[in-house]
């Protein structure tokens, strides 16, 4: 898991990401633990490409408020002036699990 960040904003990004199936199996989850990120999609593909939006969506918040060290300590990443690493979290993995995979994000610098 890695956040490259320059000053206020992400610039790049990769990330665990959870996908498992609902129990009735009608629907695809996507959840990052490390960011309280959730979404879902018909399947697998979709589950991706919403997290994905979904990301991009938290990270435009972020932005607007100006201050990724803020919100990474209030998500309980442990932030110094050198580095910034996130809480190790402990879940349930459900035993629907689809995949485990990290997503690799990259972020136009905005500006």
């Amino acid at each position: 898991m890695k956040m490259y960040i320059e000053g206020n904003k992400v610039k790049e990004v990769s990330l665990p990401v959870l996908f498992f199936k609902s129990e009735d199996g009608k629907l695809v989850y996507a959840e990052c633990p490390a960011l309280k990120i959730v979404t879902y999609g018909k399947n697998l593909k979709q589950a991706k490409d919403m997290f994905q939006e979904a990301f991009s969506l938290w990270l435009d918040i972020v932005h607007e408020q100006g201050n990724i060290h803020d919100v990474l300590k209030e998500l309980g990443w442990k932030v110094t002036k050198t580095s910034i690493v996130p809480v190790e979290q402990t879940r349930r993995v459900p035993l629907c699990l689809v995949a485990d995979k990290h997503i690799n994000l990259s972020v136009p610098a905005l500006g």
